[in-house]
C-alpha cells in the first residue's frame, strides 16, 4: 500500500509540474512520451519514475523526471533532450533536485526507455554530455546502439507504463 501511495505522489507532483510550463505562443507542445513506473531492485527495494516530454512544432524539447531512487533519495529534473527510433528513446536534460547528493543540482542525466514491451535503464549522469545528454548516452554507456543498451542495461517495468507516441 505504501508503494502504491509513493507511486501516486509521484506521479501528482508531475502532474502540477507539467501544469506550470509555459506554452511558447503560437506553438503547442505535443507529448511525445511519459512514464510513471516502478522497477524491483535487490532486498525488496523498489524505485519509482515519472517522467513527461513535450516537443513543440520547432524541435524544442521540454518535460520532467521525478524518481524516488533505491536508497529513498529525491530527484527531479529539466528534460531538454529526447532521441527517438521507433519504440525505443533517450530522454535527457538537467537535475534541479537531488536530495541524496546534492552536488549533483546541475548535471546532465540521461536515460533509455523502450515502450511494448515496457523496458527503462537507470539514470546515468556524471558524464560530459556536451550540449545534449542525450547524443552521448550510448557511447558513455559503452554500448554500439540504444537497442544493445536497453537490451544490455535495461530493466522490465514491473508496476507501470511507459509510452512513446507515434
Amino acid at each position: 500500500m505504501h508503494k502504491l501511495l509513493s507511486l501516486a505522489a509521484l506521479l501528482a507532483m508531475v502532474v502540477l509540474a507539467l501544469a506550470a510550463l509555459p506554452a511558447s505562443a503560437g506553438s503547442s507542445p505535443l507529448t511525445v512520451a511519459t512514464g510513471a513506473f516502478t522497477i524491483v531492485g535487490g532486498h525488496g527495494v523498489n524505485r519509482t519514475q515519472a517522467f513527461t516530454v513535450q516537443q513543440s512544432s520547432d524541435g524544442t524539447v521540454s518535460g520532467q523526471v521525478q524518481l524516488i531512487s533505491f536508497s529513498g533519495a529525491i530527484v527531479h529534473g529539466d528534460v531538454s533532450c529526447f532521441t527517438r527510433e521507433g519504440n525505443q528513446a533517450i530522454v535527457g536534460g538537467t537535475f534541479t533536485k537531488f536530495t541524496g547528493n546534492p552536488a549533483a543540482v546541475g548535471t546532465s542525466f540521461a536515460f533509455a526507455i523502450q515502450d511494448n514491451p515496457d523496458v527503462s535503464t537507470f539514470i546515468y549522469f556524471g558524464f560530459d554530455p556536451g550540449t545534449n545528454p542525450c547524443e552521448n548516452l550510448v557511447a558513455f554507456a559503452g554500448e554500439p546502439d540504444l537497442a544493445s543498451l536497453l537490451n544490455d542495461q535495461g530493466y522490465p517495468v514491473t508496476t507501470g507504463n511507459i509510452k512513446i507516441q507515434p
